[in-house]
């Protein structure tokens, strides 16, 4: 890495595969754990990007789609965990919509950790909120639920989500 900027994306990375493989794992609604790490200072545009995931994840959990339309910027690209994969805005929504009608009976974030880093100087400068989460997907067809540790970075620009990267590790558990 050459640049501070691309050390400090990296900073964010392994803090936040450090957070997702050392937090202990509630599985339970009532035992959700938020909390939020910073790696720079600015409190409130970090409390503000911060505010616009947790939004997010909110639209997702409660299947809002107008909500999920208001946080995503018109041009958002979303890259999924395969490296070829990526989606636009109207493709996120349709695939929030297809998920709730079709497969998913309940998407919970069980726990989060947020960090938060603003790159300069870079190919993808901006704030980034990372989102180092557990979620319960708890399919229609009666299979049980499944647990997966997610890593999700969001690039937030005048509050707007305008990118994201999912990595997703394997299934923790099936119930």
């Amino acid at each position: 890495m050459n640049t501070s900027s691309e050390r400090i994306i990296g900073v964010v990375i392994i803090f936040s595969l450090i957070a997702m493989l050392f937090s202990p794992c509630h599985f339970g609604p009532a035992k959700a754990l938020m909390s939020s790490i910073t790696l720079c200072s600015g409190q409130n545009k970090i409390e503000s990007d911060i505010a616009v995931v947790d939004r997010y994840i909110q639209a997702v959990q409660s299947n809002n789609a107008q909500a999920m339309r208001k946080l995503l910027d018109y041009n958002y690209v979303g890259y999924l965990p395969s490296s070829s994969d990526s989606i636009g805005k109207e493709q996120a929504l349709d695939n929030l919509a297809y998920g709730a009608e079709h497969l998913y009976e309940k998407i919970e974030y069980v726990q989060n950790v947020h960090l938060f880093v603003r790159a300069i100087d870079s190919p993808v400068s901006g704030s980034f909120v990372s989102d180092s989460c557990v979620v319960k997907i708890t399919y229609k067809d009666g299979r049980g639920s499944v647990f997966f540790k997610l890593l999700v970075d969001y690039r937030i620009v005048k509050g707007k989500i305008t990118f994201s990267r999912t990595i997703l590790s394997s299934p923790l558990s099936v119930l």
